[in-house]
């Protein structure tokens, strides 16, 4: 194979072969190493990561995750920069919602925080912004426990084991952030009532697995969504929870603002009235 690389890699150096796209493509898909692979995606071009310029707080996150207790399953230090891709869209979606969403004070929510991965990109974002963060809380809601049945349609009806998920080893994670935190542990939308959180938020990230309550999340928190505010799906694109894309798409296809579908499976909502 290596061979067959190297002779592949002398051809392409041919102005003829070197122009023509097929061929080209075909050689960059079996022979050329790509700048990243992980849960879905391959991709041959630069990292959004790469940067001089912006990107240092992304690129340390990266680094310090690997020191949390991991719990769930397939997700440990070895495999998580498969997920730095999707991590960078958490970091992004973060840094627009700083800078645009309307109002000074600004609070975020997680809906599915489990160990507290995403949590952490979001809360590294924000206290990379100190005179931001002052003014900044987050509200991670849980269950930290397994999926209620019912909660589920009939295509979710194998669920993830989140029974091994642990609030005290979340907690540990998210130490650093303790001041700025606020951990709500429940079932949703039940937990709502226990824990009502901010009336009025910037950015949102729902990552829960289940068509509805994705949209009991939805239903709960759009209005109080500021003006230029973000709402981040984890689940939108995976094949597995195309009820949770019907119920997205159909939610917001009327309302103000643009989502922004992405090859990572993620998608943003960014809000415009």
């Amino acid at each position: 194979m290596k061979l067959l690389g190297f002779f592949f890699k002398i051809l392409t150096k041919i102005p003829f072969i070197r122009k023509n796209t097929i061929l080209k493509g075909i050689f960059d898909v079996f022979f050329e190493k790509p700048k990243f692979y992980g849960w879905g995606m391959r991709t041959m071009h630069e990292n959004p990561w790469i940067d001089n310029f912006q990107e240092s707080t992304f690129r340390k996150s990266c680094i310090d995750v690997k020191n949390f207790q991991f719990t769930m399953a397939g997700i440990n230090q070895n495999t998580v920069d498969q997920l730095k891709w999707r991590h960078w869209v958490v970091a992004f979606a973060t840094r627009y919602a700083i800078e645009f969403s309307s109002q000074e004070s600004k609070n975020f929510v997680e809906c599915g925080t489990a160990d507290g991965i995403t949590a952490f990109f979001i809360l590294k974002e924000i206290h990379s912004h100190p005179n931001i963060a002052k003014n900044c809380k987050m509200f991670c809601y849980d269950a930290w426990d397994r999926m209620e049945s019912t909660s589920l349609s009939t295509t979710e009806s194998k669920p993830i084991d989140y029974s091994v998920l642990n609030l005290d080893s979340t907690k540990q994670n998210l130490v650093e952030f303790k001041d700025d935190l606020t951990f709500c542990k429940g079932y949703i939308p039940d937990s709502f009532k226990l824990f009502p959180g901010p009336s009025s938020i910037s950015f949102i990230h729902i990552d829960i697995n289940s068509s509805k309550i994705t949209l009991d999340i939805l239903k709960y928190f759009f209005h109080k969504l500021t003006k230029n505010g973000v709402i981040l799906f984890d689940d939108y694109g995976w094949s597995t929870y195309a009820d949770t894309k019907n119920v997205v798409d159909e939610f917001f296809h009327k309302k103000k603002g643009t989502l922004l579908k992405l090859p990572t499976s993620q998608a943003i909502f960014f809000r415009s009235d």
